[in-house]
């Protein structure tokens, strides 16, 4: 029978079909809560820490099983019937007593004491009221306020209060602290100040003041004696600038003693030029052409050039034509050298002594039909790489892969001889190889054109005989005179099947390869608080998978669904109850 050795959460669905574990009599080591049913008594049974309790089949009516009142020693009020409204009072073991009162009146206490009762509030017993009104409740929280006083706030302190104010005396701020009484104080000559009763009386000292008073709009206040003030023009000889009006914006200069002349007001880009001799002049700057360009904005002047033309740029021109065949990348012969080579172009080391290395953004190889990369190790930086990104329509889809050449132990050549039909024929005693194999020859002396090289790493065969094969797509020139080793390429091999639709692993020789589909994965979440069923589809193009369900919030619990692998790219995954929006995570896996 199988066993249960975790708790399952059944998320409120139903167990159906199910009965209780029946028994004669009570299980042994019982646990809290265990459930079983006793066919002795008929009836179910609970574990409650202690022992069995017995569930019975209804519950207790008050009405027909229950009788009397229940007393206070019982938790009960001892009262048949409780008066609405009424204050319940407690009288020890005695039934609960009852307090009623009318509209308005508060529960008190008697003055000789006994059982509190409904009255009015005397506040002329001392002891109904004490201490004041606080400001928190809405009083003042004062005993006594000073005669004619001014109240000042306390926060929720008692309110305080100013001493009687003086005739003429205000009530004057002082930031973070309270106000104080004070009086207005005038300055000897200037402003006088009279208090009254209740008034305050200011006056000006118009003796130190020009006649007329109103003076000239246009004309400034003068100082012409010790005590006196004429209203006229201030000049340059005075300190001033000789004028009534200044342009809005434009430029003031000397004159001599003469009223200060202006110049503009400068328009975008304008700047004051000297002009010995004169007057300074408004101008602007002026470029060359395809030198120097001029921008004026603003408040702003720009200079540029066609372009960047600093140590560190880079500047771009229509052509630029070499009459050498070397283009030397560093003036001081420290940088690589671009070099014509029979119409390719190298890269080569300062000393042109080996290639040197190319970084570039975009490397684009057309019309070409092989890329050869001959070095340890291969870098590549980018995110992705896209195998026959070249096509342009669905007809051309084709297998592409990745594959790690791999070669199987050499065996010895003996002979190589011209097929017949201008083939190398190559001499191998049982080789063991297969037409269309790929093979790696090396070694060979004499017949030097049968040895791989960097622009032909391999070889495809045709099978002669179990001693014999030839090289398909060679040329047979010079005679064998010894040596030479020839191994078959056992590639591993990872690539995409455009016939399944799916990415596999080829491991083996091109004759004999062993292929197994990788497995793949979809992930969904589904839920949306109304439907039951989900279709899923995910385009593994397969129904041997795997799938899991579990929650989609912590803590990612599984959870137990139905599933039905409907076609090879869709399935159904069905619940007892609608799950809650985006609740369920599904993970397919095939």
């Amino acid at each position: 029978m199988p066993k249960a050795l975790v708790n399952l959460d059944l998320q409120k669905n139903e167990l159906q079909n199910a009965r209780l574990q029946n028994l004669a009599s009570a299980p042994a080591s019982p646990v809290e809560g265990q459930l079983y049913y006793d066919t002795t008594l008929d009836r179910p049974r609970f574990h409650d820490g202690a022992t069995f309790q017995t569930v019975l089949q209804s519950p207790a009516s008050l009405t027909t099983e229950v009788t009397g009142t229940l007393p206070v020693a019982n938790g009960g009020t001892g009262l048949a019937t409780i008066t609405a409204n009424a204050v319940l009072l407690g009288n020890g073991t005695s039934a609960i007593a009852l307090a009623t009162g009318t509209a308005n009146q508060v529960l008190r206490v008697p003055g000789g004491g006994g059982a509190p009762a409904f009255g009015a509030i005397d506040l002329a017993q001392a002891a109904a009221v004490t201490s004041q009104l606080n400001v928190a409740n809405g009083g003042t929280g004062a005993a006594t306020l000073t005669q004619n006083g001014l109240l000042l706030g306390n926060g929720t302190g008692a309110v305080t209060a100013v001493a009687e104010l003086s005739d003429g005396q205000l009530a004057v701020g002082r930031t973070g602290l309270a106000p104080v009484a004070a009086s207005i104080t005038g300055t000897a000559n200037r402003l006088g100040v009279t208090n009254g009763a209740g008034s305050i009386t200011l006056n000006v000292n118009t003796s130190l003041l020009p006649s007329p008073l109103s003076g000239d709009a246009n004309k400034p206040l003068v100082a012409s004696g010790a005590d006196a003030a004429a209203w006229g023009t201030l000049g340059v000889a005075g300190g001033g600038t000789g004028k009534v009006s200044v342009t809005a914006n434009a430029l003031l200069y000397g004159a001599g003693t003469a009223a200060l002349a202006e110049i503009g007001p400068l328009t975008n880009g304008q700047l004051v030029i000297g002009s010995t001799g004169a007057a300074p002049q408004a101008a602007t700057l002026t470029g060359t052409g395809n030198q120097i360009a001029v921008a004026t904005g603003a408040g702003s002047i720009t200079l540029s050039t066609p372009q960047d033309i600093a140590s560190t740029s880079s500047p771009t021109f229509f052509n630029l034509t070499l009459n050498g065949d070397t283009l030397a990348l560093n003036a001081d012969g420290s940088g690589p050298k671009l070099k014509d080579e029979s119409g390719a172009l190298a890269i080569r080391n300062a000393a042109d002594s080996a290639y040197a290395t190319l970084k570039c953004r975009d490397l684009v190889v057309t019309s070409g039909t092989q890329t050869v990369l001959n070095s340890v190790e291969v870098n590549i930086g980018d995110a992705e790489i896209v195998l026959n990104g070249d096509i342009t329509a669905a007809a051309q889809n084709s297998d592409g892969g990745i594959s790690v050449a791999r070669l199987a132990a050499t065996t010895a050549i003996t002979n190589a001889v011209n097929n017949g039909a201008g083939l190398i024929r190559i001499t191998d005693t049982a080789h063991g190889y297969s037409t269309s194999d790929r093979v790696y020859i090396a070694a060979v002396v004499g017949t030097t054109e049968a040895n791989n090289t960097e622009a032909n790493p391999r070889w495809t065969i045709t099978v002669v005989d179990a001693n014999t094969f030839d090289l398909q797509g060679s040329a047979f020139v010079n005679a064998y005179v010894s040596g030479g080793t020839a191994a078959r390429e056992i590639n591993a091999r990872v690539s995409w099947d455009e016939s399944d639709a799916r990415f596999e692993s080829r491991v083996g020789a091109a004759s004999a390869t062993t292929s197994k589909f990788l497995a793949m994965k979809h992930t969904a979440t589904i839920g949306d608080g109304a439907a039951t069923s989900y279709v899923i589809t995910h385009g593994l193009n397969t129904q041997d998978a795997v799938v899991s369900v579990r929650e989609a919030g912590s803590p990612f619990n599984q959870v137990i669904a139905d599933v039905e692998m409907t076609s090879a790219s869709t399935l159904t995954v069905s619940f007892a109850t609608a799950p809650s929006l985006d609740s369920k995570v599904v993970t397919i896996v095939g």
